[in-house]
């Protein structure tokens, strides 16, 4: 066999073992999916704590950015 058709099968052989785990990612998210359809009172406070860091770091990536802004903009004055 020469370097070609080695080269296809390790292509095929990576493409078959990405797929393989693409399929049970997939299966695996259906099934907490499913799992949090049963139980809504969970699915809520899940739902809310997530919400809440997420909100909670995008203002803090807010505040950073406006602080960086007022610390450039306060470089730029002084010079």
């Amino acid at each position: 066999m020469d370097n070609v058709g080695i080269s296809i099968l390790l292509l095929l052989s990576i493409s078959s073992i990405l797929i393989i785990n693409l399929n049970n990612n997939i299966s695996n998210h259906n099934q907490k999916k499913n799992f949090f359809e049963i139980e809504t009172k969970q699915l809520a406070q899940y739902n809310t704590i997530k919400c809440k860091r997420k909100l909670i770091f995008f203002y803090f990536i807010n505040f950073m950015t406006k602080l960086s802004r007022f610390s450039c903009n306060k470089n730029k004055n002084n010079y």
